[in-house]
């Protein structure tokens, strides 16, 4: 872990995460065109109260963006790593989506 923590965090280390943790699963979410979502900010969404599940890093080409900020702006084709239970997860889909 303080490897980690004290390392600069890359791809590699994302795709790492998105092994099952249990019940816990980490996912990648991309925020499509034309999603209610895309050019707002993270903190509209209410993601987390809404549907269980952290939005914990945000990939956009090579950038990638820990934890991000209540007022990160989301973009059409970024993708979120994202953690909770399957149905939370299922839910912050459908969110993204427009669906909720």
């Amino acid at each position: 872990m303080a490897d980690v923590l004290h390392a600069t965090v890359t791809m590699d280390h994302i795709a790492d995460l998105i092994e099952p943790l249990g019940e816990i699963q980490a996912v990648r979410i991309r925020i499509r065109v034309g999603s209610t979502y895309a050019d707002r900010p993270l903190g509209e969404t209410r993601a987390r109260t809404r549907t269980g599940a952290s939005i914990v890093a945000v990939l956009r080409g090579e950038e990638i963006v820990a934890s991000p900020s209540p007022d990160f702006v989301f973009r059409a084709g970024g993708v979120m790593v994202a953690v909770g239970h399957e149905d939370g997860l299922a839910k912050l889909r459908d969110l993204l989506a427009g669906a909720c």
